[in-house]
């Protein structure tokens, strides 16, 4: 009897899967709740920091994002350089 409760909460078995699974249909109210608060997450910052990595390059469109030239701190060197700043 101790085995078959033990196979049913071994992480890897098919028993366990459909325990989770089930679940998480019992629950799925509260994981549509959390949906809005990762979306923002997702939108608001994680997809900005693309443009911290544009920064850091010489974009060229026609070269697109990944084939631009990377120079690392140059823009900001003549930026904070500049006697206007």
């Amino acid at each position: 009897m101790e085995s078959a409760a033990a196979a049913v909460r071994a992480p890897g078995s098919a028993a366990y899967r459909k325990q989770r699974i089930r679940r998480m249909a019992k629950n799925r109210w509260l994981y549509l709740m959390l949906l809005p608060g990762i979306l923002y997450f997702l939108i608001f910052k994680y997809v900005p920091m693309y443009g911290v990595l544009i920064a850091f390059k010489n974009y060229q469109p026609f070269l697109g994002f990944w084939d631009s030239e990377w120079v690392g701190m140059k823009h900001f060197n003549r930026f904070f350089g500049d006697p206007l700043f």
